[in-house]
């Protein structure tokens, strides 16, 4: 896997899940659901990667609701592999936080 595809797809699932909790009141207060923003490039040229990113986040997520002390669910964003749909992406994701 490409370091450089990799780090954003990283730096994205934090800022996107950050920038949520900061905009959702009950996001802490509820400590047992955690909703993760995930945007990544789902098509075009580095869907690959993408992909490769989602499946590994997805499966973080179920090792820890397999846990039961924590419930995880994520909401994923297709860039496209275009810089300027990642901005549209995490507006829909702050909206849907």
């Amino acid at each position: 896997m490409n370091k450089t595809v990799f780090i954003p797809g990283v730096v994205s699932l934090l800022i996107a899940s950050v920038c949520m909790s900061q905009t959702n009141p009950s996001a802490t207060s509820d400590i047992s659901a955690i909703k993760l923003g995930v945007i990544q490039s789902l098509t075009g040229a580095a869907e690959e990667d993408g992909r490769t990113i989602v499946r590994a986040v997805q499966l973080a997520a179920d090792e820890i609701n397999a846990r039961g002390d924590v419930r995880v669910s994520l909401l994923i964003e297709d860039d496209a592999t275009q810089p300027k749909n990642s901005v549209t992406s995490f507006n829909k994701l702050r909206v849907a936080g």
